[in-house]
């Protein structure tokens, strides 16, 4: 055997050794992948079977946030990434977690800018940091660059009403809009 066939021969034996390792990964990750899906499936029936008629479990609520969250930073690649991400942004803005919800949202902005719910997710942003944080200059901004980015999108109506209306109590917008009724 010459030099060039011990060598080609080593050669293809790594190739044959590293393709069957990384079809073992990928098994492996394919498995990881449906058990962390399965459990938000079976997490996600159990948190919202009840949601209309008592409070969300804010035990299960954290769970399942964190399994998104797993799921995206395990598979940051994978389609469902930006989607799981949204729902853990969505049950944070309604456990009191709004600061973590609008983090999650600019996550999603900023690594997933193809994302089809970007639009959405902005706007989401910015409602949550006017109506649960309270940051009325942040969300104006926040509003303004929904409305520069997406001019035609179904939500820019909401936005500009939204930016109509920034600090307003309850009782002045009820005046606002008996005044307009009238």
């Amino acid at each position: 055997m010459t030099k060039n066939s011990v060598v080609l021969v080593i050669a293809s034996l790594f190739c044959v050794v590293f393709s069957s390792c990384k079809n073992v990964t990928t098994t492996a990750q394919k498995s990881v992948r449906d058990s962390i899906i399965t459990t938000i499936n079976a997490n996600e029936k159990e948190l919202f079977a009840n949601a209309s008629s008592s409070s969300i479990s804010n035990a299960k609520a954290q769970e399942t946030i964190a399994l998104y969250e797993k799921f995206a930073a395990t598979f940051p690649n994978d389609s469902l990434a930006p989607s799981y991400l949204m729902k853990a942004a969505d049950i944070c803005s309604n456990t009191n977690q709004a600061a973590k919800s609008v983090e999650l949202c600019r996550k999603i902005v900023e690594q997933y800018p193809n994302f089809k719910e970007v639009p959405t997710v902005m706007f989401m942003m910015a409602f949550v940091t006017e109506n649960k944080l309270n940051n009325i200059p942040r969300a104006k901004e926040l509003y303004q660059k929904f409305i520069q980015k997406y001019p035609n999108h179904p939500l820019v109506k909401d936005a500009k009403a939204s930016i109509e209306n920034l600090g307003l109590s309850d009782e002045e917008l009820m005046a606002k809009f008996q005044k307009m009724n009238s």
